[in-house]
């Protein structure tokens, strides 16, 4: 809480840039889960009758002041990130408005917790006296309370929040006595859950229902998950507190920043752990999703074939309900989380690609202008196209987004797709020039070149893109668009490989018949271009073995005109999918293990070390 205050002691007058992309990058993410997650809890608890129980008020409560985090506090911190503390030193309203909207949300996400652990102690020790004691209209007045100390906590802190005695009451008040309270509640919940029968004959209203031990005790296990999950998310954050309060000593500001997201990213949590571990909310958070998109699209869910022109061909109904069961629980979980695992690395990588090329001048060398265009390439696969993807792949094998979603996606994934390959034929022939006239090379490719090369591509990429929006019910378009940006930039970087091998035998022929006291100058820059080139080579390695699957079984699908043809096994497109979305991720590791400078650059950036490349990099 007073840690917002410690994240502005002795800052740095800026953050460094890798330490900008990634919190960033973490901020985007966790908004849009938390904000996405929280609001399918409220709607789910709202729509569906069987949720709303007791304890679920609570957990919708709860849910609004992970929505608060998402919406305010997180934006806030985030543009503090990126501006330093000029935001806060400018703009005093702005500090002491996040500082106690931050400081509410907290305090009212603890106490909910610690009433859901009650509420669970009273169901499970006391199931005779339950129904009566915790009614609706009792939850809704706890909440009520809950709202009314947060707000008022929050309202004392523009006054109190540089005392120590304020931190430390806040510490012990709001942090410490609540976590006792769960923990003994806890203790007791399972203590009973140990004697108790596995079912109890209880009558409420005159009504005889059936009380399940194993299901409430259950209950308290997701819920102990939540409780688990916030105390992990939210102790670092209070130990620097203590820390501050005991010591005055100012933390170092990334251990300030890894705490503020570990106890924001706290906000998108909870959805998925109700998600994982409850029934009930799994089975409305899938019909919420459904119906959504059944009542929102127009074009009616088909099974999805190798190209997005696939979906004109449509199935009966009855077909479709046996294709809904083909993707299980199991595969979307696996997917979601190979998901964020390939966007985050993708972003980051090819975050940190551009980063170093903007900022050490040993980087910014004409080739590497066109491995900048390639990242870019890859950002766009990770922040569109794979998003996408997935949400169709956690839907069913249906497509259920509409026509004209389906068309805009193909054309950024055309887009994307021929943008890459067209950046790694322009790096073969910019690796052909240089190692071809190695001592010309400089006045041959400029920089100017290069831009003006590199908006030839994007230019390029951009009308096969677009035709695609109006033909991409045409066959033929699919097997033109493959030979034009596949087939022939292959062949071109072939050739263009075949000479740089020629040329390099050759030169090693002269190179072996000299000693090293007699290596020309020319021969030394062979040597350091032939390097580049392997390393750039392997990047094109990657991109074929990644992309060949995929342009395959488009060739098949655009040359086969009969009807069995088009039936792909799903299985094998889910794998070339990924296959080439996959791609996006592994440049920036082929450049850290091949290529010197990008390494270094790489440390620099990571590390926050406040030295040049020049400085590192002999």
């Amino acid at each position: 809480m007073s840690a917002n205050r410690n994240s502005s002691l002795n800052p740095p007058e800026k953050f460094d840039t890798a330490h900008i992309a990634l919190s960033c990058t973490f901020a985007v993410l966790i908004i849009l889960l938390a904000i996405v997650g929280n609001t399918c809890v409220i709607l789910a608890f709202k729509r569906f009758r069987r949720l709303r129980r007791v304890t679920n008020y609570f957990v919708v409560s709860l849910a609004l002041t992970d929505i608060l985090v998402a919406v305010i506090s997180m934006p806030v911190w985030a543009a503090y990130i990126i501006s330093g503390p000029s935001l806060f030193i400018q703009r005093q309203l702005i500090q002491i408005f996040w500082t106690s909207t931050d400081i509410m949300v907290s305090v009212a996400s603890i106490w909910h917790l610690t009433f859901v652990s009650i509420d669970r102690y009273l169901c499970i020790t006391g199931p005779l006296y339950y129904h009566t004691r915790m009614t609706s209209q009792r939850a809704i007045l706890t909440l009520g309370a809950i709202w009314c100390y947060s707000i008022i906590v929050a309202s004392l802190s523009p006054t109190f929040w540089e005392s120590d005695l304020y931190t430390l009451m806040m510490v012990v008040l709001n942090y410490a006595i609540p976590v006792i309270i769960i923990l003994i509640a806890y203790v007791n919940i399972f203590k009973t859950a140990r004697y108790q029968g596995k079912q109890i004959e209880l009558t409420i209203n005159g009504k005889a229902r059936r009380f399940s031990m194993s299901a409430e005790v259950k209950a308290a296990k997701t819920l102990g998950v939540v409780i688990g999950a916030f105390i992990v998310c939210w102790s670092p954050f209070f130990a620097l507190n203590l820390n501050y309060y005991i010591c005055h000593c100012p933390p170092p500001p990334l251990v300030v920043s890894v705490t503020k997201w570990m106890h924001f990213g706290n906000s998108m949590l909870n959805p998925l752990i109700y998600g994982v571990m409850n029934k009930d909310f799994r089975f409305a958070f899938k019909r919420l999703v459904t119906d959504h998109f059944k009542k929102s699209s127009g074009f009616k869910g088909r099974s999805m074939g190798t190209t997005a022109d696939q979906n004109s061909h449509g199935s009966n109904e009855e077909e479709d309900k046996i294709n809904l069961q083909k993707f299980s629980d199991d595969f979307r979980i696996g997917t979601a989380t190979f998901t964020i695992v390939l966007i985050l690395a993708t972003v980051f990588g090819n975050g940190l690609v551009v980063v170093a090329f903007s900022r050490f001048a040993r980087i910014r060398t004409v080739t590497n202008y066109f491995v900048v265009s390639l990242a870019c390439s890859d950002l766009c696969v990770a922040l569109f196209s794979i998003p996408v993807w997935v949400a169709y792949l956690l839907t069913g094998p249906l497509w259920v987004f509409g026509a004209d979603l389906s068309r805009v996606w193909t054309m950024v994934d055309i887009l994307i797709g021929t943008a890459s390959i067209m950046n790694l034929m322009a790096i073969s022939f910019d690796r052909v020039l240089s190692i071809m006239t190695t001592m010309r090379y400089s006045v041959i490719m400029t920089s100017r070149r290069a831009i003006f090369i590199i908006c030839c591509v994007w230019i390029y990429s951009s009308c096969m893109a677009t035709a695609s929006f109006f033909l991409f019910a045409k066959r033929i378009f699919n097997l033109v668009a493959t030979i034009m940006c596949f087939c022939v930039p292959l062949l071109v970087i072939i050739s263009a490989y075949s000479i740089i091998l020629k040329v390099a035998l050759y030169h090693v022929k002269q190179i072996h018949a000299t000693t090293p006291a007699q290596y020309p100058r020319s021969h030394c820059n062979f040597l350091r271009e032939l390097k580049a080139a392997k390393t750039l080579g392997v990047v094109v390695g990657a991109f074929v073995v990644c992309w060949l699957p995929f342009v395959v079984i488009n060739i098949i699908y655009s040359l086969c005109e009969q009807q069995h043809c088009l039936l792909v096994n799903p299985q094998v497109i889910l794998v070339t999918k990924w296959m080439h979305y996959g791609n996006s991720m592994i440049n920036p590791i082929i450049y850290t293990a091949m290529n010197n400078d990008f390494r270094k650059a790489f440390k620099t950036l990571i590390f926050a070390s406040d030295a040049t490349l020049e400085d590192e990099i002999p």
